[in-house]
């Protein structure tokens, strides 16, 4: 059991819906759902009754809930003794890029800074930049964008995407057409993730219908069990489709290259936080493309 996971698990009580709860989490719904599922398999018992209107605990969850918090309340009173030391920087985000940065919130840069990760919508941060707010950006920006911010702020370019992969299980069946057409794709199931860029290309009549599911998990399972097509930004595969010999690339689509970067817009330079952030952030990314 996961001191992660009890908290998770306090956090959806808290909300009554674990919609509210992931938004908090940086967490998607579906995979916050398993967490709990699995929760409660460990335990044994339900711990929620699942409705229409959300999450309600049962006997047991409140029950728990007590002993839930004797467990993570030393836990947090330990990390905020820590940072207490230290000082924070604040990273902005969109909501969908913090979900993959969330777990740098634990760790400490440069020997002396915490991450506080806060989410906001791309306009916002634009905004936020051109007023002068500081903080370390990470987000992805056209060209065209960033350059009317090169010669204003400082910046680490982690990496360029100009790539999309709509991908397949190695047993589907459409790999057995030698042929692979519009018509052909549009009797699969098709998924697109939360990165995928549909303003900038039109992918085809195949993924006007596509389910959006950002959950990497759920797309795997539907990917092995239902033959679904999966189209998702490159660096995204590579970094989360860990079992290269279990997928196959149906096709590879261009799309307006993106350049995802750190900016920095901070009065004080801290070249060692910023340095490892940005080599941290680039593995991170990166290591298996």
């Amino acid at each position: 059991m996961k001191i992660e996971h009890l908290k998770y698990f306090l956090e959806v009580a808290r909300t009554g819906s674990t919609h509210k709860a992931a938004e908090e989490l940086f967490l998607t719904p579906q995979n916050l759902g398993l967490i709990i599922k699995g929760l409660e398999k460990e335990i044994g018992e339900d711990l929620f009754i699942r409705t229409s209107k959300g999450m309600r605990l049962t006997a047991e969850g409140e029950r728990f809930v007590p002993y839930a918090r004797e467990i993570v309340a030393p836990y947090d009173r330990y990390i905020s003794s820590r940072k207490k030391t230290s000082n924070i920087l604040k990273m902005y985000t969109t909501p969908a890029l913090a979900k993959e940065v969330r777990e740098m919130q634990e760790m400490r840069w440069g020997g002396q800074y915490y991450l506080s990760v806060q989410k906001k919508s791309p306009d916002d941060l634009i905004e936020m930049l051109h007023k002068g707010v500081e903080g370390i950006y990470f987000l992805s920006m056209k060209q065209k964008n960033l350059d009317l911010l090169k010669n204003k702020k400082r910046f680490t370019s982690l990496f360029t995407e100009d790539t999309t992969l709509m991908v397949c299980h190695r047993d589907n069946s459409l790999l057995t057409h030698s042929d692979i057409t519009p018509e052909l794709l549009e009797q699969y199931l098709a998924l697109k993730g939360e990165s995928y860029n549909e303003k900038e290309e039109d992918m085809g009549a195949a993924l006007e219908n596509a389910m959006h599911i950002d959950d990497t998990a759920l797309c795997k399972k539907l990917m092995r069990e239902r033959e679904a097509l999966y189209s998702l930004l490159s660096h995204l595969f590579y970094k989360n489709f860990q079992e290269p010999d279990e997928w196959a690339v149906v096709q590879e689509i261009p799309v307006t290259p993106y350049e995802f970067v750190l900016i920095y817009n901070m009065n004080n330079r801290l070249e060692k936080a910023e340095t490892e952030i940005a080599e941290y952030m680039k593995k991170s990314f990166m290591a298996e493309s």
